[in-house]
This record gives C-alpha cells, sequence and structure tokens, in this order.
C-alpha cells in the first residue's frame, strides 16, 4: 500500500473530523506525543545476548536525541544498569 493510500485509509477511518484536528499545526506537538508513546509501547524491553536476558531502559530526557558517552554512562550507574565487567565481556563476546 503506498502512503497517498495509507493516509486515505486514515482518512476514512477517523473521520474527516478528527483526521483535520489531528493535522492542525496547533496540534503537532500533541500528536508527536502520541506517536512517541504508541513507538515506546512498541518497542521490546528485554534483549537476550548469548542466552542471558538483560532488561532495556531509556536513557534520554525530554527532546535528547542523543548523548555523549559519558552522560549514558553516569544515567546507566543512576538505574543500576550498569551491570560491570563480566557482563561487558559477555555482550563483546556475543556481538
Amino acid at each position: 500500500m503506498t502512503d497517498f493510500r495509507k493516509l486515505a485509509h486514515l482518512v476514512e477511518q477517523l473521520g474527516d473530523g478528527r483526521f483535520q484536528v489531528l493535522i492542525d499545526s496547533g496540534n503537532t506537538g500533541k500528536v508527536k506525543e502520541f506517536c512517541d508513546g504508541l513507538i515506546s509501547a512498541a518497542l521490546p524491553t528485554t534483549m537476550t545476548v548469548g542466552g542471558r536476558a538483560y532488561d532495556l531502559h531509556g536513557f534520554l530526557l525530554g527532546d535528547e536525541e542523543s548523548v555523549v558517552g559519558s552522560v549514558m554512562i553516569d544515567r546507566a550507574k543512576e538505574m543500576t544498569a550498569n551491570l560491570g565487567e563480566d557482563d561487558g565481556l559477555h555482550i563483546l563476546e556475543h556481538q
């Protein structure tokens, strides 16, 4: 299905009134937050590497798209998500 057909299907399913509210430029922030919620809900919360399961944690705040490595390490420590050398070596061995 082309993007145009997908868009036409969305308009049909939402109805014109809802679609007009959706595309109103004043609602862009709310629509973005809603979409981010849908995406987050669909993302996995664990990963398995070489038979070991690891919880996945988000470490970006607000509108951040990336952070430097030292910030990521500090945030991992705050969340007690820094598992140490054994797990680090295990992940490297199974990358």
